[in-house]
């Protein structure tokens, strides 16, 4: 079971969406599936080598309530901050609670 004062950050999940445009065409961006609240925690950090730049990625675990329909398709904005959904899992399949397993490139 999540308990609420656990869950102190609102976030937004992200949904990538196409939308017509002013050439006739479609784009793609990021519209808001929904508003939660989550707990974050870091979980690992690395550096590599990109273009001859040094690069660093983070690893986090998003806690948030169980909902249906999230993917690893969908990424979630915490305050501009970007995180990349990699796998939600469902722990124990209770539906009580998901952890993303995002990665966040800085």
């Amino acid at each position: 079971m999540v308990r609420a004062g656990e869950l102190k950050q609102q976030v937004i999940l992200q949904i990538r969406t196409r939308v017509p445009d002013t050439k006739g065409g479609t784009v793609e961006t990021w519209t808001t599936h929904a508003t939660v609240w989550a707990k974050i925690t870091p979980s690992t950090g690395n550096e590599f080598l990109l273009n001859d730049q040094v690069q660093s990625r983070v690893t986090t675990v998003i806690e948030i309530r169980y909902r249906k329909k999230v993917t690893a398709a969908m990424r979630v904005n915490y305050g501009g901050r970007i995180f990349d959904i990699e796998a939600p899992i469902d722990p124990e399949e209770k539906h009580e609670k998901l952890l993303l397993m995002c990665s966040e490139e800085k």
